[in-house]
């Protein structure tokens, strides 16, 4: 299923330039994560994606998305607090030998508040709640991508829903509709269908496709 979810992204995928870095990596779960590319010069932000790979430096696979203002926000504050909190430092060690002790009260304040600010935009901001993990886990156990569908843009959405409808077809020779709305589902199909039908109601949610979403949840447990 990994190798069917890379293959179609293939023509999706962010391309890899000189000039661009990827940072303000948030939200990771399944080995998956959001960042945002930059234009290096700038530090201006001009892509966000859903990492499935990183295949090398500067070097990703995955969906471009909206830009997430959340990965923007912690890249930019990670770079701002670890600079406050490395000069304040400098500045505690440059003047330790004839600092007061105000003096050096002040400057291990400034490097605590800069240095805690920075840990948390590092470890806790923007980290996923146990809901998105248990989403985000069961759609990438059945179809490969960590990720909350509505992240996802129409078209990458419809590529792939596309994609995993032709590859159902092939594997199982049957509709996966009907075969959701049948009676009895085969366990081994219940996976393959959770992803269909969670990928189908993030293009068109009607009401009978929430409700097959909600038959399919209801059967795969992880």
């Amino acid at each position: 299923m990994d190798d069917l979810l890379l293959m179609a992204v293939n023509a999706l995928q962010p391309p890899s330039r000189r000039g661009y870095l990827y940072a303000g990596k948030i939200k990771k779960v399944g080995n998956q994560w959001i960042e945002t590319r930059f234009a290096t010069g700038l530090l201006i932000p001009t892509h966000s994606i859903i990492v499935m790979a990183k295949t090398g430096w500067r070097k990703r696979e995955g969906f471009f998305i909206r830009l997430s203002w959340q990965s923007i926000l912690a890249y930019y504050m990670r770079m701002i607090t670890a600079a406050f909190a490395l000069v304040s430092l400098g500045f505690l060690l440059d003047d330790i030998k004839y600092a007061s002790r105000s003096e050096m009260a002040t400057g291990i304040s400034y490097c605590l508040v800069f240095g805690g600010l920075y840990m948390y935009f590092r470890l806790f901001f923007a980290k996923p709640k146990e809901k998105e993990i248990v989403q985000r886990t069961k759609l990438g156990k059945a179809i490969g991508l960590y990720a909350k569908p509505e992240w996802l843009d129409d078209m990458d959405a419809i590529e792939l829903l596309k994609a995993l409808r032709d590859n159902y077809t092939l594997s199982y020779g049957s509709d996966w509709a009907k075969d959701l709305d049948s009676e009895s589902i085969e366990p081994a199909k219940i996976p393959f269908l959770y992803g269909l039908a969670v990928i189908d109601n993030r293009i068109c949610a009607t009401e009978i496709g929430k409700q097959r979403l909600d038959r399919i949840d209801a059967l795969f447990v992880i």
